[in-house]
This record gives structure tokens, C-alpha cells and sequence, in this order.
């Protein structure tokens, strides 16, 4: 289980459909439509360095004006955690 910031998820999307890019990063999972744009969409397993299934939730991550799909397994329920009950990521 992994920890992000609320504050920078703009929305999550449940099963988006995602187009693969010939030749990308194996991180990068494709190109999904957000908004009547293009978004590039990354996969977070192999980024985090862990095992993943399928993947099927893209987290919508913004920073500014900047857009960001990050693909992930599941999301689970927003939570208000201490930051010192976290652990740094691998």
C-alpha cells in the first residue's frame, strides 16, 4: 500500500481507456482523453519497484496547469494519516 497526497489528485478514474505508444518506457502505460485533452499516463509498479496486477485506476495528478495519469491497482478510501506513520517509498 502506498500513500499520496490528496491535495495533488485531481480525480481518480476507474478503468479510462488507456493507448499504448509503440516504443515508450515499459513505466509508461499510454495516452488516455482527460478533459478534451491528452494525457500521458505512467505505471506506478514500476516506478515503486513492486509487483502489479493489472492496474485499472488512473489517479488524475496535477501540478499548475500540468496533467498526469499515474496507473495504479486500486484505490482505497481517503484517510487522514500522520506523516510520521509513513514509511519512505523503495
Amino acid at each position: 500500500r502506498f500513500a499520496v497526497d490528496v491535495r495533488a489528485v485531481e480525480e481518480v478514474l476507474e478503468a479510462p481507456e488507456i493507448q499504448g505508444i509503440p516504443g515508450s518506457a515499459a513505466a509508461v502505460a499510454g495516452a488516455a482523453r482527460y478533459a478534451g485533452q491528452v494525457m500521458a499516463v505512467v505505471k506506478a509498479a514500476p516506478l515503486l519497484g513492486v509487483e502489479s496486477g493489472q492496474g485499472g485506476t488512473v489517479l488524475v495528478m496535477r501540478r499548475g496547469a500540468d496533467r498526469l495519469g499515474l496507473l495504479v491497482d486500486d484505490v482505497d478510501d481517503v484517510a487522514e494519516v500522520e506523516l510520521l506513520e509513513l514509511s519512505n517509498p523503495p
